[in-house]
Parts: C-alpha cells; structure tokens; sequence
C-alpha cells in the first residue's frame, strides 16, 4: 500500500498529495488504459499516469470518473464535494491566504499560491499566480503539483507544468440546454497564471487527478 502526507486546514484533514490507489479493497484492480481509442471507448473504471509513463506514477494516478466511485478508499475517507472544496476557499479567505492578504470573498478567491506546490509551474509574469516568484507558493502545505490530465478522446494535455486539475464529487448538467442531468463533473484547477482556484465542468471520461478528505 501507499503511505500519504496529510495536511490539516481549518476544521478539514486533506491528502497533501495526489491519490495513487488503482486497487479495489477486495483486491481487484482497475483497468489501466493506455491507447488513445480504447480511453474514449471503454466504459470500465479506468486509470492511467500522465503519459503513459510509469516514471510519473509518484505525481498520482490519472482517474475516469467512474474509478473514483469505485471501493479504492480507505476507511474513513473520501472523494470531496463542491461543499469541502467551498469550505477550504471560505477558511483561506477568511485566514489571509490570499496573496493580497485580503479576506473579501465577493470578488472571488486569490489563494492559488497558497495550495500550490514550490517546484514544478511553468513560469508566469502574473503577480499572485503559482508561476510568478514560485518559491512563496504552498503556505498552506496542500502541495497542489502541475502534472496535466487526460482529454476525454485519450489525448494528454501537452503543458502539464501549467495545470493541476482534481476530481469533486458534485455531478452537474455542464450548463447544457436542455440540462443533461448529472452528465458533468465539477473538476478544481490551479493554473499557472490565474490567482484563484477555479472549477470547471468536466464529462465523466475526462481524466483528472484526485485528493482525499477525511470524513
């Protein structure tokens, strides 16, 4: 088994690192997926690492989102939803995390930095942002780590210093019309040149990264 950092933030206990599990509790692994068709295709719990490399296994496992629903968790944690995410923004804010030091939550988050990792960002001119004077970043100790995802047609992002990305576990209707009901994903970024973590709306074979959170 894998033995993970943890970090506590507010009231909340985080992996301080990106999920690696690809074996359920009963001992049956998922399915590891490597061509570009067969991604698209296959409907299984699917994983993968950035690549197709096996030297990236220690940045985290890259997950579909069927993977992340199914038994591959250890006792007492979980796949965290919009509410612990909104959560850990609230108590950043209100904590001065923001790179301003500013706690005014109307006009969005600023604490990118904050949860991003020293190393690894490609380099941005952006005051605030996880690639501008990068040795400030993790205050907070998240260790949030640029290492790309997967597009749903199999292909790898092709800037992966530029990017983390993390599965929630809040189904949406991607702002379809007419809505699809719970056909999207609600997926967290850092990236290298924005001062806030933002969300977007992913389909459920995007594959994306995963962090826990105690129960």
């Amino acid at each position: 088994g894998n033995i993970y950092k943890t970090i506590r933030i507010g009231n909340q206990v985080w992996l301080a690192e990106n999920y690696k599990c690809v074996t359920r509790n009963n001992g049956e692994k998922l399915n590891y997926i490597e061509n570009n068709e067969e991604w698209l295709r296959n409907n299984d719990s699917n994983y993968c690492f950035f690549n197709n490399d096996e030297s990236q296994k220690n940045l985290g496992t890259i997950y579909n989102w069927k993977s992340i629903n199914e038994d591959i968790f250890p006792e007492g944690w979980k796949v965290p939803s919009k509410e612990d995410w909104d959560e850990l923004s609230n108590f950043l804010i209100e904590n001065k995390f923001n790179y301003d030091g500013s706690t005014e939550k109307f006009w969005g988050n600023k604490f990118a930095k904050s949860l991003s990792s020293v190393e690894g960002w490609r380099e941005s001119r952006k005051v605030g942002t996880p690639g501008y004077e990068s040795e400030k970043n993790n205050t907070s100790k998240f260790s949030g780590i640029p290492c790309g995802f997967r597009f749903p047609d199999g292909r790898f992002s092709n800037t992966p210093e530029s990017a983390a990305f993390w599965w929630s576990s809040t189904q949406c209707d991607g702002g379809k019309t007419p809505a699809i009901e719970d056909d999207f994903v609600i997926n967290y970024v850092l990236y290298f040149e924005y001062s806030s973590l933002d969300s977007s709306q992913q389909v459920k074979k995007f594959g994306s990264y995963l962090r826990l959170i105690k129960e």
